[in-house]
């Protein structure tokens, strides 16, 4: 009895031991991530009325790589208001950007990002969603500034579809 009471004590032993090792073996994972605070409303659909978000196509243009070169560093000052290009972010394929803006208008500092994406022979110039600015004259301003250097520095291209041909002019 007293050997059956000792396999008993030594088959618990090691069924914790067993129990305990998947726990030690296993590889440690990052919490994920919430994008937004549970409690917050979900994102509504713009409402039918509300302008489209501004944007630029430059048709029959050669390549994304080479044309923004020709996006300069910059800062505009107008009265009241400075408009600046930062900086120019490519990725390693060379078909989309980053272009990092700040607009001050009426005192008041936006800082966005602007799109720059490549498909076939269309360049699309427009607001990345993640920063969504308020779109306001100097926002739209200075995306057609970079959409004019784009279409300098992409031979021979002319603009396609687009919201922003007030500012464009």
């Amino acid at each position: 009895m007293v050997i059956e009471g000792t396999d008993l004590a030594l088959v618990s032993s090691e069924a914790r031991r067993v129990r305990l090792r998947p726990a030690l073996t296993r590889r440690f994972r990052y919490p994920r991530v919430v994008t937004s605070h549970p409690s917050s409303p979900p994102p509504h659909p713009p409402h039918p009325l509300e302008p489209a978000l501004p944007h630029v196509v430059i048709e029959e243009a050669l390549d994304l790589g080479i044309a923004s070169q020709g996006v300069a560093l910059s800062a505009t000052r107008a009265g009241a208001e400075i408009l600046k290009v930062v900086d120019l972010y490519l990725n390693r394929s060379g078909r989309t950007a980053l272009v990092d803006c700040v607009a001050v208008e009426e005192g008041r500092s936006q800082s966005f990002f602007v799109q720059l994406s490549q498909k076939d022979r269309q360049i699309t110039v427009r607001l990345l969603p993640a920063t969504d600015p308020e779109k306001t004259t100097g926002v739209k301003r200075l995306m057609a500034h970079i959409a004019r250097q784009l279409l300098a520095a992409s031979g021979g291209g002319r603009f396609g579809k687009t919201n922003l041909q007030d500012f464009l002019a």
